[in-house]
C-alpha cells in the first residue's frame, strides 16, 4: 500500500466516473467512457493509472458496491 499511497498523493488530478443507478448497462457505458477518456489523454501525452478499489472483494467495499 505504501507504493499505491505514494502514487495517489503525487497525483496532479483525479477523475471519477459515477452513475445515478448501478446497472450492468451503467457499468458498460462507464467502461466505454473510461476507454475514450484514456485514448483522449494519451493523445495529449498524459499518463494515467486506474485505481478502482470499489470492485475489489473486500468486506469494506460491500456498501459502495451496492
Amino acid at each position: 500500500m505504501k507504493g499505491i499511497n505514494k502514487g495517489i498523493k503525487s497525483s496532479k488530478g483525479i477523475i471519477l466516473f459515477k452513475t445515478i443507478t448501478n446497472t450492468k448497462l451503467d457499468w458498460i457505458k462507464s467502461g466505454r467512457d473510461y476507454a475514450r477518456f484514456n485514448i483522449a489523454i494519451a493523445k495529449l501525452g498524459i499518463v494515467t493509472h486506474p485505481y478502482n478499489q470499489v470492485i475489489q472483494e473486500y468486506t469494506e467495499m460491500e456498501e459502495l458496491q451496492e
